[in-house]
């Protein structure tokens, strides 16, 4: 099964990520997306705002969120097909340089052998 209908885009505003908001994109392309995750790469000693987070489970844009090892598992409610959910949240550094976030993914919770990746994401903090 093609899993194409999935798409998602990660940007980043700023030059420096320690003081700059990281944007996640998620559409769903021709089809219904059920339960779509995400699973958010987190570079070593990064974590979330969590109040970013809990702002967007407040507005309905995020079901549920978790951190686990590290990862950010974003839970979204279900996307209508042509239906997009723009993820934005503050990340805070615990260390400065060059640092690298895994790579991470997009899937239907129902699915999760079939995913979307997100490619590891390579940036400075000064």
């Amino acid at each position: 099964m093609s899993w194409s209908f999935l798409l998602a885009r990660r940007t980043q505003s700023g030059s420096n990520w320690a003081d700059s908001m990281s944007t996640l994109t998620v559409f769903s392309r021709g089809r219904r997306a059920e339960v779509p995750m995400v699973e958010w790469g987190l570079a070593a000693g990064f974590t979330p705002d969590p109040e970013d987070l809990d702002a967007l489970q407040k507005k309905g844009v995020l079901s549920r969120w978790e951190i686990s090892g590290r990862k950010l598992r974003l839970y979204l409610p279900d996307l209508a097909a042509d239906q997009s959910a723009v993820l934005a949240a503050r990340f805070y550094a615990g260390a400065k340089g060059t640092l690298t976030a895994h790579a991470g993914r997009v899937y239907e919770y129902y699915r999760s052998g079939e995913s979307v990746a997100l490619a590891p994401a390579r940036f400075e903090v000064r």
